[in-house]
């Protein structure tokens, strides 16, 4: 669901109403998740989109996505992927990450411009994960470690605003 709302007072609530079904109302760039964030891959178009392959084996598209179809794998033996996003305002990057059981060793390491973030140890199943990066040029990368595979999905750089914008859904009124 898209929803263009052009001002909300600070503290302040704005009504917003929902419909579905019929002809969708929105046109122009509200049709592209690429030009409403600073990133956006669900990977159901089949590429890598703006991300660069790097290390010793090949990440891919494949079947069996956390959302959809599809999904970024890389694996086995160190390999990753790194994305380049220019963030004018401080962003909220999330994403989801599986990583096949293995031995201890195996993990995908997350890492914003060559710090390890966070690490996910073999065994994982679909899991999210996200948080606040600062504004400018950042470099991110995941980085697959181990003898199977790691998947990333659903990698989405969009504007971070404090605090958060909230949903509350009401009720459903006859049309």
């Amino acid at each position: 669901v898209w929803v263009r709302v052009d001002s909300v007072p600070a503290k302040g609530t704005v009504p917003v109403l929902m419909f579905y079904g019929g002809e969708n109302q929105l046109s122009g760039r509200f049709h592209d998740p690429g030009k409403v964030f600073y990133y956006f891959n669900d990977f159901e178009g089949g590429s890598l989109k703006g991300m660069t392959v790097f290390g010793a084996s090949s990440w891919r598209v494949v079947s069996g996505g956390a959302q959809g179809l599809y999904a970024a794998s890389g694996g086995p033996y160190t390999s990753g992927l790194r994305l380049a996003v220019d963030a004018p305002t401080q962003a909220l990057v999330s994403f989801q990450v599986k990583v096949s059981p293995g031995s201890a060793r195996d993990a995908l390491i997350f890492r914003v411009d060559g710090a390890e973030r966070v690490k996910f140890s073999g065994g994982l199943d679909w899991g999210q994960y996200s948080f606040v990066a600062p504004a400018g040029t950042r470099t991110f990368e995941w980085v697959y470690v181990g003898g199977g595979r790691a998947w990333v999905d659903s990698v989405v750089v969009r504007p971070y605003v404090s605090p958060e914008p909230t949903v509350i859904f009401g009720g459903v009124a006859a049309g």
